[in-house]
């Protein structure tokens, strides 16, 4: 799988991207998203394409897609109990 970070999504390329994405099935994801104007366009983004282990945050400034777990030894560790749970 391959993984795109999406600078100006909410523009007329970007916006073609994602939908590129969208018909990709699982071949393409989308690890982050940005965008300078459009707001509520880049959360509405955020919430289409976030993961199990991400969240949204919403400030004043700013519109962010981050992992919920930060550290990636904690993350990996987490996927794995995850793995072993389900078998």
């Amino acid at each position: 799988m391959t993984s795109i970070l999406l600078l100006g999504s909410t523009g007329s390329i970007g916006t073609q991207t994602l939908d590129l994405v969208r018909q990709s099935g699982s071949g393409l994801k989308v690890s982050g998203l940005a965008a300078r104007a459009s707001w509520e366009v880049l959360l509405e983004q955020a919430l289409e394409f976030i993961t199990d282990d991400e969240c949204v945050e919403v400030t004043p400034g700013t519109v962010r897609l981050r992992k919920v777990t930060l550290d990636a030894g904690e993350r990996a560790r987490n996927l794995k109990r995850l793995k072993n749970a389900r078998v």
